[in-house]
């Protein structure tokens, strides 16, 4: 709480004061037979927390993500990032909240998936100009996908291949059936490998092998 209001009233003009909402005080000079009546408002403190979420390859702002808030008092909230990649929740009471990414928008990654302590301690609104609340900020990592497709020029079956991808280290990267599960076993005819991060992949086709 935070003294906001000193409101005082006097039985006869004599009377002399002032207030300081500062100091937090009443001074006056008040006669035996004269009375002051002061009213002290006590504002409930309450703040606000702004989520920004950018993709982490040129630093834009990234709508869509979906972020979990819980704090004091069971405080528990969903919420999803704007146009502009930021998110804005006020009135919440001081004190420690947690912050986590739960979903990525569509075509991203997660880069940070735990949880964040933000310490709202200071009284203000999302619509405040210039806002003075608590800042976290969070980014996405863009995925892509790679499409190697083989075909027989002389007829199905005529000639085949292996097809295999891999990363950096390297290391194999499984490919995907059409409807999206996991493809153990190479088709030999087309593989698509999804969701890869930014990096430098390996294709190899041999052909009758």
């Amino acid at each position: 709480y935070k003294l906001t209001d000193i409101d005082c009233s006097a039985s006869d003009s004599t009377v002399s004061y002032s207030t300081d909402t500062t100091t937090r005080a009443v001074t006056f000079d008040i006669a035996a037979t004269e009375t002051l009546d002061c009213t002290f408002t006590n504002t409930l403190q309450r703040g606000a927390i702004q989520i920004t979420k950018t993709s982490s390859k040129d630093g834009s702002g990234l709508p869509g993500a979906t972020f979990s808030i819980t704090g004091p008092n069971s405080y528990s909230n969903s919420v999803v990032s704007g146009s502009d990649g930021t998110v804005c929740v006020d009135g919440l009471p001081f004190g420690d909240y947690s912050v986590t990414e739960t979903a990525a928008p569509s075509g991203y990654a997660i880069d940070d998936d735990t949880s964040h302590t933000v310490t709202v301690d200071n009284n203000a609104m999302c619509t405040d100009d210039p806002y003075g609340g608590e800042t976290i900020s969070f980014s996405n990592t863009p995925l892509s996908q790679i499409q190697v497709i083989f075909t027989s020029l002389a007829g199905t079956g005529v000639t085949n291949a292996s097809i295999v991808c891999e990363d950096s280290t390297p290391a194999a990267i499984a490919p995907v059936s059409e409807n999206g599960d996991p493809d153990p076993a190479f088709d030999d005819t087309n593989e698509t490998f999804t969701n890869l991060a930014p990096g430098t992949y390996t294709c190899t086709v041999v052909v009758d092998p």
